[in-house]
């Protein structure tokens, strides 16, 4: 829970708890205090610093009447069933007097922990507690109700939008976060039906789904556009005989991507759709992932068909050991070209000149192929570069949903995980500080448990900083390669040479995020392949262009070799050719490994 949230859930404690004249307590099922109002205070004298971790009954059972509070089920362990329950008792003040109260207790979950919430009255001094009117026994069951459902939204919603409604729609709490997100005043709703508050909503998706909760009495879910606001939000409702508690949160940002990585995927449909001759892609086992509309015309062969075939099946008897050896040779080499002829359904030969080229698609290796008609050999050349082109695009679009993906998931693992580990390990720590130092043997387990939580959060960091860097996006990239160059150092026990411009320069937000995928791509295959006890990195400017350079003292390899070629190089080599600049890779068996980029870029120094 970050600081500003847990400002926010104090205050709503203060006036909560403070604003009312009854005494207010949470306990656990240990029966241990876990929260403490002023007029708990004021009814029986401690302070909320003395009641605090103190099992209740044991501070305020009168020694006499220790069988009172048994039979009660208040104590020496608390009972489920007194959740619910009125119970009228004598009760010890900070000053050893004796007065009698009447206690009220329901069952409170927390993240799936057992809590009880007690309210504490006063009773008048010449009467008896069982015939008193201040008892809450006459206190309405909805008040309690309301209660409690203030208490489950702060100490468990505290993110998110929450109100409770009666069984009349009626507004019964409204936290602030909702207040916000509405754009609404919290005196204009309580009290208010929502659907006179928000009109425009009758009849929508969350108006059905709300009803439907209401009539079923089970958990309803529903995401809906509030339009007057332009917000997209998702909802929770969870009813009871007694009305509904609605959670709800912006999803408007999910939404904005889940729009643009369709737009994305339409885009890429429509270019795939749009190249001339035939397209096509099929993974290592030649299951075939997508082709074009021309495919299907030159092969005669429908959607389910070709979803079905393998790609040698579209070729004739006599060429497909040809198409055999082509294949093989992409996904070992990265491309080829030949001419072959098609085999249409009906027995038609056509004459091809295909190009094929191999590439990444959903994290596993693909054949992409493009082929045109010979007979139109004189246009073949300007036509493949304009496919090239086209499918350079696609690729830079697939990068960049794949960019926007990485960085939604790091922020999710961040925000979400990062925030429910720091939670967990607050909880360990109030339990570690509440065992007796004698029990040494379950302190030593919680300080076990405790480096374990600290080592997720450090994994969960490392995890979501190498899907996508916060210091790239905030500080630019000089600041994300000497951490994750560190990070590296770290990691492998490798030592780093650094040589770095000092003050970035201005790049783009693609050329940045390319430029740091080269380095750790390339720090990964020093990992992987060189068994390099060093490496120097270095990023300079000169002569309007910027030089990255990556050198190890590894094993190296013949790098004449195609075979050599692998995915991670393809890689880096069409990061940078997409930014317009150079790649090189020069290697000598036992001489180690130099990874060259060179990129044209303006020379004004600026945010990087």
């Amino acid at each position: 829970m970050t600081d500003k949230q847990t400002d926010g859930t104090e205050e709503k404690l203060r006036i909560i708890f403070d604003g009312v004249s009854d005494g207010i307590f949470m306990i656990s099922k240990q029966g241990e205090v876990y929260s403490w109002n002023t007029g708990a205070s004021e009814i029986l004298g401690w302070s909320k610093e003395e009641a605090t971790g103190r099992v209740l009954a044991e501070m305020i059972m009168p020694p006499r009447h220790r069988e009172v509070y048994e039979a009660s089920g208040f104590f020496p362990h608390l009972s489920e069933t007194i959740s619910g329950r009125t119970i009228d008792l004598p009760a010890l003040t900070r000053d050893n007097r004796v007065i009698d109260i009447s206690l009220r207790v329901s069952e409170l979950k927390i993240n799936n922990r057992l809590f009880f919430i007690g309210f504490i009255r006063k009773l008048p001094v010449d009467g008896h507690p069982q015939h008193q009117p201040q008892s809450f026994n006459k206190l309405p069951e909805k008040e309690m109700e309301g209660k409690s459902w203030e208490l489950t939204e702060i100490f468990e919603r505290v993110t998110d939008g929450f109100a409770a409604l009666d069984k009349d729609c009626l507004f019964t709490y409204v936290n602030r976060w909702a207040c916000q997100m509405f754009q609404r005043e919290l005196v204009s709703l309580l009290g208010k039906c929502v659907w006179d508050i928000f009109p425009e909503a009758v009849g929508s998706a969350t108006y059905i789904a709300l009803q439907n909760a209401l009539h079923t009495q089970r958990h309803t879910q529903s995401v809906d556009l509030y339009a007057p606001l332009g917000l997209w939000l998702e909802y929770n409702m969870y009813p009871s005989a007694n009305g509904v508690s609605v959670f709800f949160k912006d999803i408007t940002v999910q939404k904005k991507k889940e729009k643009e990585v369709a737009e994305a995927r339409a885009l890429a449909d429509k270019l795939i759709d749009s190249l001339p001759g035939v397209f096509y892609f099929y993974d290592i086992n030649g299951k075939f992932i997508r082709w074009n509309k021309q495919l299907e015309e030159v092969t005669g062969y429908g959607v389910d068909e070709i979803a079905g075939m393998h790609p040698a099946q579209l070729f004739p008897d006599d060429e497909k050991e040809k198409i055999a050896d082509m294949i093989k040779t992409v996904f070992e080499n990265g491309y080829k070209d030949i001419e072959a002829d098609f085999l249409s359904k009906s027995g038609i030969r056509t004459s091809y000149y295909f190009k094929s080229l191999l590439i990444e698609y959903n994290g596993m290796p693909c054949l992409l192929g493009t082929g045109v008609d010979i007979a139109e050999r004189k246009k073949s050349n300007e036509r493949l570069k304009q496919s090239y082109e086209e499918i350079r695009e696609l690729t830079e679009y697939l990068q960049k949903v794949r960019e926007e993906e990485r960085m939604r998931i790091s922020h999710e693992i961040h925000d979400e995980l990062g925030q429910l580990l720091t939670v967990l390990k607050m909880d360990v720590s109030w339990v570690n500080k509440h065992i007796p130092e004698s029990n040494t043997e379950v302190k030593k387990r919680i300080a076990e448990t405790l480096g374990t939580i600290d080592h997720t959060v450090r994994t969960v960091r490392r995890i979501a900083s190498e899907l996508r860097p916060a210091l790239l996006d905030d500080l630019g990239l000089r600041a994300a390669m000497i951490w994750h160059i560190r990070e590296f150092e770290d990691r492998t026990g490798i030592k780093a040479k650094v040589d770095l411009m000092e003050k970035d320069i201005y790049l783009s937000d693609d050329q940045k995020t390319s430029l740091y995928r080269i380095l750790q791509e390339s720090l990964t295959n020093v990992v992987r392949h060189s068994q390099a006890k060093k490496v120097n990195i270095s990023l300079t400017v000169k002569d309007a262009n910027l030089i990255l350079t990556i050198s190890d003292n590894g094993q190296g390899f013949d790098a004449g070799r195609r075979t050599l070629k692998t995915l991670g190089l393809l890689g880096m080599k069409e990061r940078t050719l997409g930014m317009g600049g150079q790649y090189s890779i020069q290697s000598i068996p036992g001489k180690g490994t130099t990874v060259t980029v060179v990129l044209p870029v303006q020379t004004e120094t600026g945010a990087g």
